[in-house]
């Protein structure tokens, strides 16, 4: 089934971080983005500049950004997490 998705409600702000390789996370700074941006339809992609609180070393090496409060909007709203690998 296809329905459309919401990758954060914004409700929290540690709910889209990177860590680090020492176990660090760091949270995103998701008042830049505007909520309506957050919402993917079907078979759409885009592409985001997201802003982390803290200072990104080149010396830090992470491979992932997770999301999880992402919301699946098909009438259960059930969250689900989702993780993508940078």
């Amino acid at each position: 089934n296809e329905f459309p998705i919401k990758l954060d409600t914004k409700e929290a702000t540690d709910t889209v971080y990177i860590n680090d390789e020492n176990g660090v996370q760091y949270t995103w700074r998701g008042n830049e983005i505007d909520t309506k941006k957050l919402t993917l339809q079907p078979n759409e992609s885009k592409v985001f500049r997201i802003k982390f609180n803290k200072m990104y070393s080149a010396t830090r090496l992470t491979n992932a950004m997770y999301f999880t409060n992402v919301i699946k909007e098909d009438g259960s709203n059930e969250e689900i997490e989702l993780s993508i690998n940078i």
